[in-house]
């Protein structure tokens, strides 16, 4: 359940505008489904490089805040241009939950990763070794995302 009431007054005050909770609620099922389609596009072309990470960060669900996992991949296509592949919200940064995100982005259309830079997670070492049958010596390379 989303708290509409605080999203409502800052665009009322700056803007002079009253927006009812049915507006709002409108307004993020249209970008929901924005988001559903950009996670779920297909993949086209070859990604030579591949950057994952994870980042915890406090959510509202179900009424209370918990931790839970942002996992991200970025990737350059083999045009040079860079772009997010796929991000996800999971209950911590697990193998499974890892080898999930990376099958998705399999049967999206991942090929041609040359280099996987990560932070080297235990999971996702092990979920990289499972689903991508990589060998990690030769893909792996620490970073991570700070933000």
């Amino acid at each position: 359940m989303r708290r509409f009431d605080a999203a409502r007054r800052p665009a009322g005050r700056s803007l002079g505008l009253r927006i009812s909770k049915t507006e709002v609620s409108r307004v993020c099922g249209a970008l929901d489904e924005h988001v559903e389609a950009f996670r779920t596009r297909p993949l086209e072309g070859r990604y030579p490089y591949v950057f994952l990470d994870a980042k915890v960060e406090k959510v509202r669900d179900g009424g209370r805040v918990v931790n839970k996992a942002l996992v991200i991949a970025h990737g350059v296509h083999e045009t040079g241009r860079r772009e997010i592949l796929g991000l996800d919200v999971g209950e911590a940064e697990t193998e499974a939950f890892w080898s999930e995100f990376l099958r998705g982005l399999l049967v999206r259309g991942l090929v041609g990763v040359q280099l996987a830079m990560s932070d080297a997670h235990a999971g996702l070492k092990v979920a990289i070794a499972k689903v991508l049958g990589w060998r990690l010596s030769d893909l792996l390379c620490s970073v991570g995302f700070d933000g």
